[in-house]
């Protein structure tokens, strides 16, 4: 390892991918230990990074005496055995290594989850550069009782100036800080402006965030998502779906949950399907039950259709094509976590 001082760029907007609609999805906050692996293994075998790149400190955090930093990329070790090698980036951190990274998120969380690491924190978010949504609009639909939500409340937090009175940062938070999910929406642009060496001119006049922060097996389950190659922005949209729906109330129904989506909202989320990550979990189980279903129901129909065919399979094989364009995120995480269940018993 070396003493000399060397960070990578920085960069305030890097993402992982940008697409036409606005929106940019990207991972803001990473935290990961490895309990079978070196600090130098982690650098090498799974960031593919140099060691000699990263500095030697005598500082560490969270019960971790020792650090390597490159940037906001930090390797905690030195501590107890048991407590293994820590890797934290921050949202800068996430950045940084996307400038000089050698691999997208995804096959760096394939290589994570092989070597059995352990998320603690994994945050996800998506910046909406169009203007869906504002945190006016988020806010009063909340005071007006027109949110359902998973949640019991939201929290709003503003930033005020001293020196004239103005909002420097404003944020709406939904849960707790013990949930296993947060999410934040909050005017990014508004934020940026408020640092210093910031230059207002390359911030984005429209940049409102939206963030998951997801703490142990979500983060987890995340990562796979991330892994099994389903885009960050549609688990952003999935758990928001899944989380927090802003709707229009009606006068002749007082039950909430009957009432429309409001539109703003509907054109943000698009026709994505709602995210539970607990579900995602107790998916590998679910392949077996559909399996059973299929012999108990499926099976006599099929064999009406193909006998009445003599034989053909050409319909059948053209359902399955059919099926597999629509299976959805979730029916592709089962997918994954069964396989892997059946090669960890091989």
């Amino acid at each position: 390892m070396s003493s000399r001082t060397l960070a990578p760029p920085s960069s305030n907007t890097g993402a992982e991918r940008t697409k036409p609609t606005g929106l940019i999805a990207c991972c803001d906050w990473l935290g990961v230990t490895f309990k079978n692996l070196t600090e130098r293994q982690v650098i090498e075998e799974v960031l593919l990074l140099n060691p000699d790149d990263f500095i030697e400190m005598d500082i560490g955090m969270y019960g971790y005496p020792l650090s390597l930093r490159l940037g906001n990329i930090v390797i905690l070790y030195g501590g107890r055995k048991e407590m293994g090698v820590h890797l934290s980036m921050t949202g800068k951190g996430c950045r940084e290594y996307e400038n000089i990274g050698k691999v997208p998120w995804k096959a760096l969380f394939q290589v994570m989850l092989a070597v059995d690491a352990q998320f603690s924190r994994l945050d996800i978010a998506l910046d909406d550069h169009i203007g869906y949504w504002s945190i006016n609009r988020v806010v009063s639909k909340v005071k007006r009782n027109e949110l359902v939500s998973r949640f019991r409340s939201a929290k709003r937090i503003e930033q005020v100036k001293i020196g004239d009175g103005s909002t420097s940062g404003e944020t709406v938070y939904f849960g707790s800080s013990t949930s296993l999910i947060i999410i934040r929406m909050y005017n990014k642009s508004l934020e940026q402006q408020g640092r210093e060496g910031v230059n207002p001119d390359t911030i984005p006049e429209i940049w409102n965030r939206t963030e998951i922060q997801s703490r142990k097996e979500r983060a987890q389950t995340i990562a796979g998502l991330i892994a099994n190659n389903i885009e960050i922005g549609t688990i952003v949209k999935g758990i928001l779906k899944y989380y927090l729906r802003f709707v229009v109330k009606q006068k002749t129904d007082s039950n909430k949950r009957r009432w429309p989506v409001t539109k703003w909202w509907e054109h943000f989320l698009k026709n994505v399907e709602p995210l539970s990550l607990n579900q995602v979990n107790e998916m590998e189980a679910s392949v077996e039950k559909r399996l059973t279903w299929m012999r108990k129901q499926v099976a006599p129909t099929l064999a009406v259709v193909i006998r009445a065919m003599d034989g053909e399979m050409s319909a059948i094989y053209d359902l399955i094509q059919d099926g597999m364009r629509r299976l959805k995120p979730r029916d592709q995480a089962m997918i994954r976590q069964y396989q892997e269940s059946i090669e960890n018993a091989g």
